[in-house]
């Protein structure tokens, strides 16, 4: 088994993510959908509305954890100590293309008020669980 391809198994067959902030030591969970970077492993793109608040919870504490939502099988990858940072616009084209490939409606998403930022989230190692009784395997970035 070559743990980076499950890896990247997983963050294809999986859609969504539940992404924990926390701001003054009072965390804060909710699901989102995500994009994987192709060619960098170790980031994932999420979109978000400039009002939620998330986006004011990255500006005053960027280090955020996520875990994938198991799907069909009971496997995940956990990250913590991750980052968050806002996309820049010359970055924006082509993950938007790569979101409309994984979401059809992401384009009238992105036309309303209020459009979606753009967020990298960049990590340095994941941890990947392939079934409840082995240890989880680290992958380092």
């Amino acid at each position: 088994m070559e743990v980076m391809e499950e890896y990247i198994r997983i963050l294809k067959a999986q859609n969504y993510l539940a992404l924990a902030t926390s701001v003054e030591g009072t965390p804060n969970v909710r699901i989102v959908n995500y994009y994987p970077d192709p060619l960098q492993q170790n980031i994932l793109y999420i979109r978000t509305n400039k009002n939620k608040s998330k986006v004011k919870e990255f500006q005053l504490n960027p280090c955020i954890s996520f875990t994938t939502i198991i799907k069909d099988r009971y496997e995940y990858i956990r990250v913590h100590n991750a980052r968050v940072v806002k996309c820049e616009d010359y970055q924006e084209k082509g993950i938007k293309s790569a979101f409309l490939e994984k979401d059809p409606k992401f384009i009238e998403k992105m036309g309303k008020e209020n459009s979606p930022y753009l967020y990298a989230i960049i990590f340095e190692h994941a941890f990947l669980t392939l079934n409840p009784v082995d240890p989880a395997l680290k992958i380092q970035f």
